[in-house]
């Protein structure tokens, strides 16, 4: 038995700590299923570019790898119906792909496949007496974005460095009750952010999705304002930068 004065529970979106706490994850599920790949392929754009494809049964982005020809898929596939297991072949990750995208390409190694469920959810309380969610634990969202691990570690960052300095008494633990009250808005606003995004890829070729992705979206991102902002959204530096400066 360890016995502690203080535990964070950085244990992932099924936390035991939470469940231990007992404190609510309030929010729900997308439609769908979500898949994950790292394959090496050929097909007919360059190697290096970052390309999203949105389709009438989905939404595919694709980042590649240093290696030539290596990339990373994340898939929201909302044509077909649900299905409960995680593992999925080369054949039908490589089908769903052409679906997607209307493109057809060569699979040369399948490095990792999974298809697995996202929900978007938040605990009510980061903090509990002496316990504390960080990340996962405390909220998950659709990976729209890229965000996840970028608030994660902004999360650790603060707590640690105030939970350093009341176990060094150098500050009051009243400085605990900072936590939540600095990261909680931060959470609240990947997840909404993210959540517009995940729910405007859910609506298909809707005339609606079609003005927004293809009429309105396109015009905004040509202005430097606009895309410093959704930079610096996405990116979460200032958020890290204010976190690094103010340490407590």
């Amino acid at each position: 038995m360890i016995n502690s004065r203080f535990i964070a529970g950085c244990d992932g979106a099924h936390s035991a700590v939470r469940h231990g706490l007992n404190i609510d994850f309030q929010g729900g599920s997308y439609p769908g299923d979500f898949v994950l790949g790292d394959v090496t392929i050929k097909w007919p754009f360059d190697l290096e570019s970052i390309r999203i494809f949105f389709g009438k049964t989905g939404l595919t982005a694709c980042f590649p790898f240093k290696i030539p020809g290596k990339f990373r898929f994340i898939v929201m596939n909302t044509g077909e119906p649900e299905k409960d297991v995680k593992d999925i072949s080369e054949k039908e990750f490589h089908q769903l792909i052409e679906r997607i995208t209307g493109i057809k390409f060569e699979i040369s190694n399948v490095h990792w496949l999974t298809r697995f469920k996202v929900s978007h959810r938040m605990v009510t309380d980061f903090k509990k007496e002496n316990a504390f969610l960080c990340g996962d634990a405390a909220h998950i969202h659709s990976p729209a974005g890229g965000q996840g691990m970028n608030t994660g570690i902004q999360d650790a960052l603060n707590l640690s460095h105030k939970l350093a300095a009341v176990i060094r008494q150098k500050h009051d633990p009243k400085l605990l009750l900072k936590y939540e009250k600095e990261r909680k808005p931060v959470a609240r606003a990947v997840l909404r952010g993210t959540n517009m995004a995940s729910k405007m890829t859910l609506l298909g070729e809707s005339p609606l999705r079609q003005f927004l992705m293809y009429g309105l979206a396109p015009r905004l991102l040509k202005f430097p304002p606009i895309q410093n902002f959704a930079l610096n959204a996405v990116s979460e530096i200032k958020i890290a930068r204010r976190e690094i400066a103010s340490r407590l």
